[in-house]
């Protein structure tokens, strides 16, 4: 689970094998929210 603009774990592949980051998730906005008014 995770929360919109809160940072949060993720393991990713680094030159040295797997590591742990921290990484602020967003959600992707609706297209009728990108249009200009």
């Amino acid at each position: 689970m995770f929360i919109p603009d809160y940072l949060a774990p993720i393991i990713r592949h680094g030159d040295e094998g797997a590591e742990m980051a921290m990484a602020r998730w967003g959600m992707p906005s609706l297209p009728r929210g990108l249009k200009s008014r």
